[in-house]
């Protein structure tokens, strides 16, 4: 009797440890990835993204490069509604690159695609904040033509489409945005200008693209009191920003 007993508790343990040890691995394929930082600064953190959000961003297409475009929405029983909104709108579909499903879900919108480019999503982002942040100029361009507004400010980063794409290194939606107005002294809630963006993001072509759109954004300082030379990454950025840089009178930079 007692071996029969040990017998069944030890087979019932095993078993357990199996069941639940398949559950953990279901629960692990079904769960994306965390996101990666999504600007070089991590200012989205600020806007409202619980950690499960953030878990779920690159599956509903908001993880820079790898929007998760391919894999297809998240299973509606684990979608939040802010999720699920997402994943039908011109918001997404900007994110990942689509300019033809872009168009089709802002004509869609009750307005029309002219009302529909303005709308902002749960986080404050505009349709072309997705769109500079993706890198696709032909979504930026559309966004211009459509009227969309070139320095729009998110709501709790208050950065503009320049600032996403100067984080992101699209030197080409760079020079679209400055094309169409968009401001190279515009300051997020950091401090920050897109120079400084360009300069941390490495990206020598975006920083020489905003440097000469506005050559005195070279001298602002962030709310760390960091000029975009000090927050540069390569060699080749800091060169840029400190070529446009005016040292103030009695103050040397090293």
């Amino acid at each position: 009797m007692a071996d029969r007993t040990h017998g069944w508790y030890r087979w019932t343990v095993e078993d357990w440890n199996r069941i639940e040890s398949n559950r953990i691995e279901s629960n692990r394929i079904d769960r994306p990835a965390p996101v990666d930082a999504m600007d070089a600064r991590g200012d989205d953190d600020r806007e409202g993204w619980t950690m499960r959000t953030r878990g779920r961003a690159r599956a509903i297409g908001l993880g820079g490069a790898g929007c998760g475009c391919g894999r297809g929405p998240v299973s509606s029983t684990t979608q939040t509604l802010d999720e699920c909104a997402f994943d039908r709108s011109a918001h997404r579909r900007a994110a990942c690159g689509d300019v033809e499903g872009m168009r089709r879900a802002l004509e869609r919108s009750r307005g029309g695609a002219e009302d529909g480019v303005r709308e902002r999503d749960a986080r404050g982002y505009g349709v072309m904040h997705h769109a500079a942040r993706s890198g696709s100029v032909e979504c930026v361009e559309t966004c211009v033509a459509l009227g969309a507004e070139a320095d729009a400010r998110t709501r709790a980063g208050d950065a503009t489409p320049l600032h996403k794409a100067c984080a992101g290194g699209h030197a080409e939606v760079v020079r679209v945005l400055l094309r169409a107005g968009a401001s190279a002294r515009a300051v997020d809630a950091d401090g920050e200008t897109p120079l400084h963006k360009a300069c941390a993001s490495g990206d020598a072509a975006c920083a020489r693209a905003v440097g000469a759109a506005d050559a005195t954004a070279a001298n602002a300082r962030d709310r760390r009191g960091k000029t975009p030379m000090e927050v540069a990454t390569t060699e080749e950025t800091r060169a840029i920003a400190a070529a446009l840089f005016v040292p103030e009178a009695g103050v040397s930079e090293d």
